[in-house]
Formats: structure tokens, sequence, C-alpha cells
């Protein structure tokens, strides 16, 4: 197999399993920066994406917190996601909350723990 979508995710990321959290999401990001990750479990674009996160998750768990969306079985919660924040849906994809509005997002091969620190610096 060319690709694995068993990554695991650490136990550190929360996850995203309903459409109501997504305005309480909003609100703690007037505290703190928040990463939601939005995964499809069927794509091998998306598990390059999961891997590399993965990879770069202390870094990033020094300055935010992360949320794990699996698309495939929350779509609702995915597309509350698009359009609460004004976001159009890509998958996989890499939206960065703070202060209640979306820093930036990124998606397919974009996505990558040091363009989402480069977020914050801007």
């Amino acid at each position: 197999m060319f690709w694995s979508n068993q990554t695991s995710i650490p136990e550190a990321w929360k996850l995203i399993d309903d459409a109501t959290r997504i305005a309480e999401l909003i609100k703690r990001s007037n505290n703190t920066p928040i990463l939601l990750f939005k995964h499809s479990t069927r794509c091998s674009i998306s598990a390059f994406a999961l891997n590399r996160l993965v990879n770069g998750t202390d870094e990033l768990l020094d300055v935010m917190d992360i949320y794990y969306l699996d698309l495939i079985r929350y779509r609702s919660a995915s597309n509350a996601i698009a359009s609460e924040l004004g976001v159009h849906h890509e998958s996989p994809q890499a939206i960065l909350l703070f202060q209640g509005k979306v820093l930036g997002s990124l998606s397919h091969d974009r996505v990558d723990p040091e363009q989402i620190l480069a977020f914050l610096k801007n």
C-alpha cells in the first residue's frame, strides 16, 4: 500500500463530533488559538496532511489547542464549520481561529505545522 490511513490521533487533540460545538470553539478562541483539522479518512492526501500535523503536534500544542474532525463521520459538523466561519469546505483542511476570527485556512498539501504557526506571526 502506498499510503496509510492508520495514523493515530494524539490524545491531546480534541474530537469534534457535534455541530453545536462550533460556537463554543469560536468563543474559546478569544483566549487561545484553536486549530480545526478536517480530515477525510478515505483520502490519501488527507492522510499525508494528518501525518504532518501529528509530527508537529508538540510544537503546535505549545501555542494552540487542536481539534480533529472526521468529516466523513461528522459531515454536519463540517458543514457547520464552513457556514459559521465563512470558510469554503475543503479536505483536508486546517483552519486557525483566534479572537473569534479565522486567521487562516490551509488545504491539501499546504496543511503544514510551519504554515499554521506563520498565521500567528502576522
